[in-house]
Order: C-alpha cells, then sequence, then structure tokens
C-alpha cells in the first residue's frame, strides 16, 4: 500500500501548488478531468463492466465543460483579469497532473478491493488506514529534504518543520490547532467514504462525486466574499464566472447522462 500512499501524496502535492493560482472553484472544477483519467484506466484495463453509449457521451460532456471553463478563465485572464493567464495555465496544469496521480490512486483500489477470486480483496477501512500510515511516514521522511531546499519559509526553506510546531503549539495559535484537528477529520471522513463509494459502486462514480463539491464551494466562497467579509476574502464575480456557470451547469447535465 505504500506506492498508493506516495500517488495520494503527490496528487495533494500538484493539486495545492496549483490552487496558488487559481481560484478555489476552478481548483474544483479540474475534478471533472479526473472522471476522464479514471474513465481512460479502467477502459484501458478491462475493469468493471464496459462502458455503454451514453457512459461515454457523459464523459465527454465533463471534458467539453471543463474545458470550457478553463479556457474561458485564461483567454479573459489575458484579457486583463484579475490573474495572469499564464499562471492560470499552471494552475490548472498542476491540478490535472494532481488528478492523474489520484485518478491511478483510485483505479488501484479499486482492483484491490474487488474480489477477483485469486486473493481476498481488502477491505476500504483497512486500506484508508494503511495507507494514512505510510502517509504520515513518507511526509516525515521528506521534511529534512524540503527544510534544505530554498523558499520563502522561516530560515530561507521551503518548509520550516520546527517553526510549524512551534506555531501550532504556540499558546496564542487556539484556533490553528482547532482548525488542524477539523482539517484532518473532515479529510479521515472524506477518504473514508470515498473508498467506500469505490467499493459499492466503482472509480468512476468516486471521481463523478467528486465534481458535486464545487457546487457547494462556489456559493460558500461567494457568500464570504459578498456577505460576510466585505470583500476581504472569498471569491468575487467576474465574467469569466458565467463561464465557470456555463462548465457547472454541463458537468452536472454530463453527471446525470452518465
Amino acid at each position: 500500500l505504500a506506492p498508493l500512499a506516495c500517488l495520494d501524496v503527490f496528487a495533494t502535492i500538484a493539486v495545492n501548488a496549483g490552487l496558488m493560482y487559481v481560484s478555489g472553484s476552478m481548483y474544483q472544477l479540474s475534478g471533472a478531468t479526473c472522471i476522464v483519467f479514471v474513465s481512460a484506466f479502467r477502459i484501458l484495463l478491462r475493469i468493471g463492466k464496459p462502458f455503454e453509449k451514453h457512459n461515454y457521451l457523459g464523459v465527454a460532456l465533463i471534458s467539453l465543460s471543463f474545458g470550457l471553463s478553463s479556457g474561458a478563465a485564461m483567454v479573459l485572464s489575458d484579457a486583463g483579469g484579475p490573474d495572469d493567464g499564464g499562471d492560470v495555465a499552471t494552475g490548472l496544469a498542476l491540478c490535472m497532473l494532481g488528478n492523474l496521480f489520484f485518478a491511478l490512486q483510485v483505479v488501484w483500489e479499486e482492483i484491490m478491493m474487488t474480489d477477483d477470486g485469486s486473493e481476498p480483496p481488502t477491505p476500504p477501512l483497512v486500506l484508508v488506514g494503511v495507507q494514512g500510515c505510510w502517509g504520515v511516514c513518507i511526509i516525515l521522511a521528506l521534511c529534512p529534504l524540503v527544510a534544505r531546499l530554498p523558499g520563502s519559509d522561516v530560515g530561507g526553506c521551503l518548509e520550516n518543520l520546527a517553526d510549524t510546531l512551534a506555531m501550532f503549539a504556540s499558546p496564542d495559535n487556539s484556533m490553528l490547532r482547532l482548525l488542524a484537528v477539523a482539517f484532518v477529520v473532515s479529510i479521515g471522513c472524506s477518504t473514508a467514504a470515498g473508498s467506500l463509494v469505490t467499493y459499492l459502486l466503482d472509480g468512476v462514480w468516486r471521481s463523478i462525486l467528486n465534481t458535486l463539491r464545487p457546487v457547494a464551494l462556489w456559493a460558500t466562497n461567494l457568500s464570504i466574499y459578498y456577505l460576510f467579509s466585505e470583500g476581504e476574502y472569498g471569491e468575487h464575480w467576474t465574467t469569466a464566472s458565467w463561464f465557470q456557470l456555463v462548465g457547472m451547469l454541463g458537468m452536472l447535465c454530463g453527471i446525470y447522462i452518465y
């Protein structure tokens, strides 16, 4: 299960790096590419039942919808939007790379949880737990490396673990500890639920259900910007948002067709 944990780590690094260049809703919309990757891997590896015409049509519509949203974001950024078009392209490319790693992880998990008669399937929660343990070990092993790479953290390095632990232990940072615990619990529940979806349905359905998150995230970001933070936080409505809305509706239609 160590390779699965590595794929999870690589996917997380790539999509979080991409998040530095694109908005949160655009980052979530990029998850549509994961559906395409998972579908392609399942077809190539002949996993599960063969695709039917409506499955191909649904995946194609999801792909076109994401292309519309991402293309509009890059073109309108070049035309004087809040972000540079090249940065948006870089962010989307990193998000797509992360989704490729995630798709490999999902398909691999599906294979391990499938009873093919050769060996007993791995229970979903065991899969999640062992992957999490391996993930902790991998991150701890990477800490000395990132501490020596140049960056903007304390000491001029990419990531200073000692400074992170000091901030976490500070009496003034109780909110930071609360958010960290909430984040770990939410990610744990989300990962466990995702593995159960893969086990009970298949990897494509897990990817499809993940694409429903942009609806809630976008609504939350817009509410934070216009209602709760007076424009300091969240995400504001731009010309590209109209194309993003059309792309999101197209993806929902693609999910329904699939």
